[in-house]
């Protein structure tokens, strides 16, 4: 339980375990981190990517992480719901603003996102540009968001393709996700996928 560890401990090594039943499933497994922070809560914690060592996900820090691990063709599953008020506020101090993890067309994220029925909170997204989500695309059909809800957003850009979940889909799936919030364009009518390829879903 990473809540009951020292505060503001950097560049640690641990070895953290996983013995567990997700959505019916049961997952046993152990991963050594050496460059944990407990400031942070960065370096997704426990998995290797795979289907069966998915990385998981429980802290603000894990969840911002994702944009060193997003065009890898990981499995992600989230445990908690997550707030980022105060880790934007704090992270992104100059802009309190959260980056667009990836870009769009072969850039963008590329794997399975599960969120297990959890919701992210509190995302705050600013640009004056366009292309503007959570991800910056889909980029496969291979691609999966579900089983998450984005709740409380507020997402504002001045140009074009402006979204809660993608700016844009290579035929990429949204499965059982939701979002609430406000989201702004001046150019643009706001949907779950900015722009999508013909066979893109979003549900």
């Amino acid at each position: 339980n990473t809540d009951l560890w020292p505060a503001n401990k950097t560049n640690m090594e641990v070895t953290m375990t996983f013995d567990g039943t997700i959505e019916g499933k049961t997952y046993k497994f152990a991963t050594t981190s050496k460059n944990y922070s407990t400031e942070t809560g960065k370096i997704i914690s426990v998995g290797d990517g795979s289907e069966d060592k998915p990385y998981l996900i429980y802290t603000p820090g894990q969840f911002d992480d994702l944009r060193n691990y997003y065009n890898t063709g990981s499995n992600f599953k989230q445990l908690r719901d997550i707030n980022l008020e105060e880790y934007i506020a704090s992270t992104y101090s100059s802009t309190n603003s959260f980056p667009r993890i990836g870009s769009y067309g072969s850039s963008g994220f590329n794997g399975i996102y599960d969120g297990c029925n959890h919701v992210v909170k509190k995302l705050r997204m600013v640009s004056d540009y366009g292309d503007l989500a959570l991800f910056g695309g889909l980029a496969t059909a291979n691609t999966v968001v579900k089983n998450v809800g984005l709740e409380d957003v507020y997402i504002c850009a001045k140009g074009p393709w402006v979204a809660a979940f993608a700016a844009e889909s290579a035929d990429g799936s949204l499965i059982n996700c939701h979002a609430t919030g406000e989201i702004r364009s001046e150019r643009s009518l706001i949907q779950t996928i900015g722009r999508a390829a013909r066979n893109a879903s979003g549900h």
